[in-house]
């Protein structure tokens, strides 16, 4: 069986911009997933605020929309109008692993509540007719908290599990737990996508020898360093350091053109842009070095000379 690979969703990167650029330069994802949208309240979103989310985005991958939230009513409205607009799976986002979402048991925070999980669930699945995912952690701090959850799981019919190997406490540091991974794939009855640091090819092939039965993967903070990623994994891409770095800085420009075009506030451009470099720059040889460069600059026409002077200064990994 083939390999898939899904963008993940990371709240204020991957935007329309960051994926239909990616596709446009690289066209190696099979889906990626869109950042979460909060539903809450009776006040949920009609469906040309919904359609404005989505109205720029290409139709030449599958986009999968993501909802945060305990209210499923709200998360109902949501899941008919997104149907009602042509989307055909929706995402429920249990594993943001942040306080301001945790503390009002939305996202991770819910894991040690697997009682509202249940009741959620079946009353979505009463009113719902699109396809239905969850991408969840291990816990908030408790990392056993996932049993009762996928036991929760198991008695709906949800299309696939995505499960980052981490608690919530750790956000994205520390160890990815893979021996319990593994007993993961034998407690669900779900399919499985596997999600969490995957950096290199090496990476990907080192997972993939581990959990033989896994065949979608999900990436994220892998494809902000190095957006050639998904095509090296796919063996896409047979080119040389220079012309991957070539690849990899135009991406980069036409991001840097479209937000530049959008965002008018010369402060608020070049927060964005030293946000997309404080992954890019872990590409480079010397990445602390790199960075440092990008995030003292005050002014985005040194930022713009800055990058081209890139290639002069560091050596490009690859």
């Amino acid at each position: 069986m083939s390999d898939t690979l899904i963008l993940a969703p990371m709240q204020g990167i991957t935007d329309h911009i960051f994926r239909n650029t990616h596709h446009k330069h690289f066209g190696a994802f099979h889906e990626m997933m869109a950042p979460y949208i909060l539903a809450h309240g009776e006040k949920a979103p009609r469906q040309n605020i919904l359609k404005k989310i989505f109205q720029h985005q290409l139709t030449e991958f599958k986009l999968v929309p993501q909802l945060l939230g305990n209210d499923a009513n709200a998360m109902i409205i949501f899941c008919n109008q997104l149907q009602e607009i042509g989307y055909t799976e929706v995402n429920w986002n249990l594993g943001c692993p942040y306080e301001f979402v945790t503390k009002k048991k939305r996202g991770s925070g819910l894991l040690s509540h697997p009682d509202i999980i249940k009741q959620i669930l079946k009353d979505i699945f009463a009113q719902i007719k699109v396809d239905f995912s969850v991408k969840i952690r291990l816990g908030l701090s408790d990392r056993n908290e996932i049993y009762a959850v996928l036991d929760v799981l198991n008695h709906f019919p949800i299309k696939e599990i995505i499960i980052h190997p981490r608690t919530a406490d750790q956000k994205y540091d520390g160890k990815v737990f893979l021996e319990e991974f593994k007993k993961y794939l034998q407690i669900t009855k779900h399919q499985v996508v596997y999600n969490g640091d995957i950096y290199t090819k090496d990476d990907f092939l080192s997972y993939k020898n581990m959990f033989p039965t896994i065949h979608r993967w999900m990436i994220g903070r892998g494809v902000l360093i190095n957006p050639l990623l998904p095509s090296l994994i796919l063996e896409k891409s047979s080119k040389s350091k220079e012309e991957r770095y070539n690849q990899f800085i135009a991406f980069y420009n036409d991001i840097y053109q479209q937000y530049k075009q959008k965002i008018r506030n010369s402060s608020r451009l070049l927060n964005r842009a030293k946000e997309i470099w404080s992954y890019q720059s872990q590409a480079f040889d010397k990445p602390e070095e790199v960075f440092n460069t990008i995030k003292n600059i005050h002014d985005v026409h040194q930022l713009e000379e800055t990058v081209k002077s890139l290639p002069a200064q560091f050596k490009w990994l690859g």
